[in-house]
């Protein structure tokens, strides 16, 4: 509260008005992160490109040599901010005037027409999140620590090219020594540049035209044929590159992402096809179809907060008792999408079926539209959109059917170690199973509000209090005299974590691993 100044007295603030913010209201996000991280580790879903890898391999690479000609044997902070600065401005402006999406920083526009100063401050530009090196661009994939090994740590800001980052870096500094007329990447000074200038250098280092040899030097540090199977990260990545790539052999034509996170999941390109059997990957198949799995548990949850804070918003219903009456209602008109007229066990068991094997359920989710993970995620989606009657409904059947995937993973112990992962905090697999289990006899309805009251409600409100900071207020609901309250400016809508499969399949073919087919607008077996 401010105080007043004192010669007026007392008198009334404005109201408190916190900062509204989020995006994981339950806190499920990170086991979904997690379970990436054991299928594609040292990628993220921005890293689209070859190019921006060999791009902060040479600047660190270059940075040093360029302080050693010019005697400086301890550069600094500022020195450093400065080259990188000047190098990325030119990069992402001749990477924008080029109409290239997904390159950080690309939304900024120079200042003023003419030549501009070459630095993130004119250009309006934060490092921390546009920057090749931030934390949500290329930096963590660059890294030796937990990336592809092209830049090791040394202090502060100060990276250390190593490994094929040197090779990624000397071939690019061929290319730009090629088309920097102007020399303005030839020291470590500030400088200004044109449009022209830009588009110049936009020949040496576009995203388009990775040179053959930095193709062959980011595919070994990428995939490694000997690795598959094993634990490690280069292991970890190179088993599922090593799927994907088993599944193009074997593909008649192009195929889309979409198709071959579907394939994937299912270790085959058909039901009439064998699925995986190599012993090599087993392990590695598990993993994506949990993680998968995962992805429809979070989606259903956050679908039926959703839906909570419709009704809360929308229908002024202030207490659970009202959303269970309600959802109830709507339950029965769509019992042909989820049959809620019986205990819990009952449910369960008819949306099951008589087959409860892994085998079973890949089967009947090639066949079975509804029991596909990923047709329920595409229906979501558009109910919550649309505000459909049928959300709970579509959101409940989702939730199911990511639980008799949990029952069915009991049975392996790669499945069952990652089930676990989050416990009760994080609403892990095993946990939501657990709860199923102990609601076996209970009539639907009392089985929905201790759904809505302890896996959302009390969930939501454990997360945004230990998230608080003091100015990011991310309560979207609250529990007032006259009832519950919605908080939020509109309900929730809820977006699905991509699990890095697109970027990994767009580097698979800058590198050469497979090719890109822009007619098809897929990808294919080279």
């Amino acid at each position: 509260m401010r105080e007043a100044p004192r010669h007026l007295g007392p008198y009334f603030v404005p109201l408190y008005r916190p900062d509204k913010g989020g995006v994981d209201f339950l806190g499920m996000r990170q086991v979904n992160l997690d379970m990436m991280q054991g299928c594609l580790p040292g990628i993220n879903n921005v890293t689209w490109y070859l190019r921006p890898f060999s791009m902060v391999s040479w600047m660190y690479w270059k940075f040093h040599l360029l302080a050693a000609a010019a005697g400086i044997q301890q550069p600094s902070k500022k020195q450093l901010a400065a080259w990188t600065e000047k190098a990325e401005t030119l990069f992402t402006w001749g990477h924008k005037l080029n109409s290239v999406s997904n390159i950080p920083g690309s939304s900024f526009d120079p200042p003023g027409s003419g030549s501009a100063p070459l630095d993130f401050e004119s250009w309006h530009r934060a490092a921390v999140n546009t920057s090749l090196m931030a934390a949500i661009q290329y930096g963590p994939s660059s890294k030796t620590l937990d990336g592809l090994g092209f830049l090791e740590p040394l202090y502060g800001p100060f990276f250390k090219t190593v490994n094929e980052g040197v090779e990624l870096a000397e071939a690019l500094d061929e290319r730009i020594q090629k088309v920097d007329l102007s020399g303005l990447l030839a020291d470590l000074k500030p400088h200004e540049g044109s449009a022209n200038q830009a588009r110049q250098m936009y020949q040496a280092w576009s995203v388009a035209t990775p040179s053959k040899r930095e193709r062959a030097a980011f595919r070994r540090a990428f995939y490694d044929s000997d690795a598959v199977g094993r634990a490690d990260a280069i292991g970890l990545r190179s088993t599922t590159v090593a799927m994907i790539l088993r599944l193009f052999a074997r593909a008649s034509k192009p195929v889309t992402v979409d198709e071959m996170r579907d394939f994937l999941f299912h270790g085959r390109l058909s039901a009439a096809g064998p699925r995986f059997k190599d012993e090599r990957i087993i392990s590695a198949w598990t993993r994506w179809i949990v993680l998968q799995v995962r992805q429809i548990q979070r989606l259903a949850m956050e679908g039926l907060l959703s839906w909570f804070e419709s009704r809360l918003a929308l229908a002024n219903e202030k207490t659970t008792e009202a959303i269970v009456q309600s959802t109830m209602k709507m339950l029965e008109q769509h019992a042909d999408v989820f049959p809620s007229n019986g205990p819990v066990g009952e449910v369960f068991a008819q949306l099951q079926g008589e087959g409860t094997s892994l085998e079973d359920l890949l089967r009947r989710s090639e066949q079975q539209p509804d029991c596909n993970p990923f047709t329920s995620m595409q229906t979501i989606m558009p109910a919550i959109l649309n505000g459909d009657s049928e959300l709970p409904a579509l959101c409940l059947r989702t939730l199911f059917l990511s639980l008799q995937f949990c029952t069915a993973f009991e049975q392996d112990r790669v499945a069952r170690s990652l089930t676990g992962l989050g416990n009760a905090e994080r609403l892990s697999l095993k946990h939501s199973l657990d709860t199923l289990n102990r609601c076996q006899d209970w009539r639907f309805s009392d089985f929905l509000r201790i759904l809505f009251e302890n896996l959302i409600l009390s969930q939501h409100f454990s997360v945004a209090a230990r998230r608080f900071d003091g100015q990011t207020q991310r309560l979207r609901i609250s529990i007032e005299e006259d009832g519950l309250e919605f908080l939020a400016d509109a309900p929730l809508i809820p977006t699905i974590t991509q699990d890095r499969l697109a970027t990994a399949m767009a580097l698979m073919a800058d590198c050469g691993l497979i090719r890109w087919d822009a007619n098809a607008g897929a990808y294919g077996a080279v």
